[in-house]
């Protein structure tokens, strides 16, 4: 009777792994370089879990990616005098890859909403070097 069991167990996990909706997520692509640059492959995505695959492409610098919500897109955002850092008690914050050596990559996962997001580096004096760039999540 138990081998009847784990066989028809076995056989449920079968049927509903392959019935189950497969839920995938979105890949973003960052390149980070030496010219103080945070590229995105688009500024458009999907709401939905989306993956940051974040590559440092620099040579000498090491680099990180920070992802905040934004109000909207026209939203400042302040530097902590004497810092050269952006204040990220002052920003929505949602997760990071930090820390990137040249030539490292890191993922984040996130499930993002529809909105305005911004990406940028918090190394000193990175961000307002211009690094940094705007993501859309659209419905």
């Amino acid at each position: 009777m138990r081998d009847k069991k784990f066989a028809f167990f076995a056989l449920m996990v079968g049927v509903v792994g392959f019935t189950a909706p497969a839920f995938a997520a979105t890949t973003l692509h960052v390149t980070l370089t030496d010219q103080m640059e945070l590229k995105l492959e688009t500024s458009t995505v999907k709401a939905g879990r989306v993956v940051l695959d974040v590559k440092n492409d620099a040579e000498s610098q090491q680099h990180e990616v920070i992802i905040a919500r934004l109000k909207d897109r026209n939203q400042t955002v302040s530097v902590t005098p004497g810092q050269d850092r952006v204040d990220e008690k002052k920003v929505k914050t949602l997760g990071e890859v930090s820390d990137l050596d040249p030539g490292k990559e890191g993922k984040l996962t996130i499930n993002l909403k529809p909105g305005e997001y911004l990406l940028f580096c918090n190394m000193k004096g990175h961000y307002q070097a211009g690094m940094l760039a705007h993501l859309t999540v659209t419905e």
